[in-house]
């Protein structure tokens, strides 16, 4: 049997005191269905969205002065409008007019300094203050200062945005990725600046999108026609990590591919189209003609256990984004709540810019290889959703090389059980 490594969680802070995985999940690896389905579960994570910082955006989706995007957090009823101004300096908003709460920018991207209310055109400059109001004779008592957009929290690292919904953050975004940022470091995201998105609203719960994407031993089964020949061997066949670590709340591993794996002449399209583009997923017999890129091979922090059977590393930043670290590329997955049983999947690939019509063709034909692997997987966790409603089966069961799933389980009932007494205290 392939040995699993050794895995100690570790204790979490989210401002406000020390918070500890749930221990019974993390030993026994039991999980009550009831924190997939139930409304009164639910409306703890709601809080706690509303309480901690926010993978939603890249940066180069703002790159230029006046350049605009939305974002939704939608089990918050949160608009977020995030804008660069013409310093260059990056804001983030709620998107909703101060006149009568109406939601300001009905586009999802777009590049101006100033924005007109829909309704009533009021208008706000890309600092927030409230620009010029029609008519504005008929407000005697007018504050245009306290009339400004309501700001969010905003940070920055690794070229990724984060939010924070709370109006005083217990934690500064440094503080709470510092478990990940004291590994992780100037990782090479800018060397693949062409990016693909995918975007779907999934009738399952976003605890089920995530553990999906958290564990290998689905490979075989369910990605049998897909990647299973890739990545599971003879001596791994059900694709155990080769690494993994908790960081804090969050937590990353390291996932095996198959070096004796080689590109079948019954599938010419494949084969054409992997040997002519860098991919996420690695060959034996790539074009020796190609370029290597050095991409995330070799990093230390990055590229564990052995070289020869590494594929890629994973690190989720709680609670609810998935960045994964290719040899040649780099990926990523969000899952946003938008009730018990739905949430909006987002995955974002992001390669390098391609140079030959040969290249183009290999990434189209490399995302929709892996948009049919995914699609396997909210299809298998959309049926998951629908039985566990019925409350036939009491808990869940998670393996021992299902242990990122565990994880994940036991930070999330951890950080729900630390933010009662704070909402009591609320209260």
């Amino acid at each position: 049997m392939f040995a699993l490594p050794k895995f100690e969680p570790q204790n979490f802070t989210l401002g406000s005191g020390t918070l500890q995985p749930d221990p019974v999940i993390m030993s026994t690896g039991h999980v009550d269905t009831a924190v997939y389905t139930s409304p009164e579960r639910f409306a703890a994570e709601t809080e706690l969205f509303g309480k901690v910082w926010l993978n939603i955006a890249d940066v180069a989706d703002v790159a230029n002065p006046g350049d605009w995007i939305v974002r939704d957090v939608h089990c918050r009823s949160a608009s977020v409008l995030i804008w660069r101004d013409k310093q260059g300096k990056l804001r983030a908003f709620h998107n909703i007019c101060t006149h009568r709460g109406m939601k300001l920018v009905w586009g999802e991207s777009g590049n101006s300094l100033r924005f007109s209310c829909p309704y009533h055109a009021w208008a706000f400059g890309a600092d927030g203050r409230l620009k010029a109001v029609p008519d504005e004779g008929c407000f005697p008592g007018l504050d245009k200062e306290a009339s400004a957009l309501r700001p969010v929290n905003l940070g920055v690292w690794e070229g990724f945005i984060f939010i924070n919904l709370d109006p005083e953050p217990r934690q500064t975004l440094a503080e709470y990725l510092a478990p990940v940022s004291a590994r992780f470091q100037n990782l090479p995201f800018k060397d693949f600046p062409h990016r693909v998105t995918m975007k779907q609203v999934i009738d399952t719960n976003w605890k089920l999108g995530l553990e999906a994407q958290s564990e290998s031993y689905h490979i075989r089964a369910l990605h049998s026609r897909t990647v299973s020949g890739m990545v599971s061997t003879t001596a791994n066949p059900f694709c155990h990590p080769l690494f993994w670590e908790a960081l804090g709340q969050h937590r990353t591993w390291s996932t095996a591919i198959n070096p004796e794996y080689e590109l079948s002449d019954t599938r010419p399209v494949q084969k054409y189209s992997f040997l002519h583009s860098a991919q996420l997923v690695g060959a034996t017999d790539a074009d020796p003609t190609q370029e290597k890129a050095d991409g995330f091979n070799g990093r230390e922090a990055i590229d564990r256990g052995d070289p020869a059977s590494w594929g890629s590393d994973q690190m989720v930043l709680f609670p609810h984004a998935q960045i994964n670290a290719g040899s040649n590329g780099c990926w990523l997955n969000r899952f946003q709540p938008i009730s018990p049983d739905r949430c909006e999947w987002e995955a974002v690939y992001y390669y390098r810019t391609p140079s030959s019509h040969s290249e183009v063709f290999s990434q189209i034909y490399a995302l929709a290889f892996n948009r049919d692997t995914l699609i396997e997987d909210n299809g298998a966790i959309e049926r998951q959703q629908a039985v566990l409603k019925s409350g036939a089966v009491p808990y869940i069961q998670f393996g021992e090389q299902e242990m990122m799933c565990r994880h994940s389980a036991a930070v999330v009932q951890g950080a729900v059980d630390g933010l009662m007494p704070i909402a009591v205290a609320a209260e």
